[in-house]
C-alpha cells in the first residue's frame, strides 16, 4: 500500500483533482494500491470547500481517502456550534469532547483582559470569517445576510467533527500542526482510553492544530512526522529528516503538494490563480 499526504487543501479542489491524476499515474506505476491522506485544513480560503469535504466524504467509503482535523475545521465547527446552536442541536450535532466550551475560550484567550464575554465571541466570529470562513459559506450557497444553517449539510459537518487528530503508519505520522513529543503522547493516550479528558489533553490537543515551533517535536515514535498548517515555497525537512512540513500555500497562488513516504517522492500542482491573501 502507498500512502500520498497531501498538505492544507483550503477548498482547492481543482488543484486537488490534478493532483490526484498524478498520484493515480505514480500508483500505478508501480502497480500498488494506495490512499490519500490529508492533513487537515480541507476548508475555508479557496472557493470549493464543499466539493473537496465532499470529495473526502465519497473516498473515505470507497476506503482510499482519510483526513485528520485541522484548526480550521475545528473553527467551523465551533462558529456552527456557538452562532446557529438551535440548528446544530437539532441536527443532533457535536463538537469534539476537547473543543473548548465558550467559557474556556475565554478564559484562556490573549484577549481576555481587554474584551468582556460577550465582545469575545464577536472576535472570534470575525476571525474565522475573515480567515476563510465566508468562502467556506459561499461554497455551500449560504446568504450571509440570512439564516446560516439553510444550506447546510449535517452530514458535511457530522464529518468534519468526527476527523481523528492524527493518522498513523508503519513509519509516519501525520498531524495538521507541530505537535511536541509530550502532547502528541498525551492525546493518543486520551484516545486509546488510557486517560480522562481534562485541561491538559484539551493543551495538548491545541498543539495538534496550532503549534508552529519545532522545539520538542522530534522523536514521536521514532517515525517521520508529516503536517501542514505552515505554508513554505516548497516542502521543508527539519530536526534532521524527522520532521516534513508540506503546505505550500496552493490557495494563495502556490502549488499543492503530496508526498509518498513508501516512494519518498513529492508531487504537486501549481494553482491555478491567487484566491486569498
Amino acid at each position: 500500500m502507498l500512502h500520498f499526504v497531501i498538505g492544507d487543501i483550503h477548498g482547492c479542489f481543482e488543484e486537488l483533482l490534478l493532483l490526484e491524476d498524478k498520484i493515480q499515474r505514480a500508483a500505478a506505476r508501480e502497480k500498488r494500491k494506495f490512499t490519500v491522506v490529508s492533513v487537515g485544513d480541507l476548508i475555508d480560503r479557496g472557493p470549493q470547500s464543499k466539493e473537496v469535504v465532499q470529495h473526502f466524504m465519497d473516498g473515505k467509503k470507497l476506503g482510499h481517502h482519510q483526513a485528520v482535523m485541522g484548526n480550521h475545521e475545528l473553527d467551523f465547527i465551533r462558529y456552527l456550534r456557538d452562532e446557529h446552536s438551535t440548528w446544530f442541536q437539532q441536527n443532533k450535532l457535536r463538537a469534539p469532547s476537547y473543543s473548548n466550551s465558550p467559557s474556556e475560550l475565554y478564559q484562556s484567550s490573549r484577549w481576555a483582559k481587554s474584551l468582556t464575554r460577550e465582545e469575545h465571541p464577536v472576535l472570534l466570529k470575525a476571525f474565522w470569517l475573515s480567515q476563510g470562513g465566508i468562502e467556506t459559506l459561499q461554497s455551500y450557497g449560504v446568504n450571509l445576510r440570512g439564516p446560516c444553517y439553510k444550506n447546510l449539510s449535517p452530514d458535511h459537518i457530522k464529518y468534519l467533527s468526527q476527523l481523528p487528530l492524527f493518522y498513523e503508519a508503519k513509519s509516519f505520522i501525520v498531524t495538521h500542526a507541530l505537535p511536541k513529543k509530550s502532547d502528541f503522547d498525551s492525546v493518543k493516550k486520551y484516545f486509546e482510553g488510557k486517560v480522562r479528558l481534562n485541561k491538559d489533553i484539551k493543551k495538548s490537543c491545541y498543539s495538534i492544530f496550532w503549534n508552529r515551533d519545532h522545539h520538542g517535536v522530534m522523536g514521536i515514535g521514532r517515525k517521520t512526522l508529516i503536517s501542514g498548517h505552515t505554508p513554505y515555497k516548497n516542502p521543508r525537512r527539519a530536526l534532521a529528516g524527522s520532521v516534513l512540513q508540506i503546505d505550500t500555500h496552493c490557495f494563495s497562488g502556490g502549488k499543492l503538494t503530496a508526498y509518498c513516504p513508501e516512494l519518498n517522492r513529492f508531487y504537486s500542482v501549481k494553482a491555478k490563480r491567487k484566491y486569498h491573501l
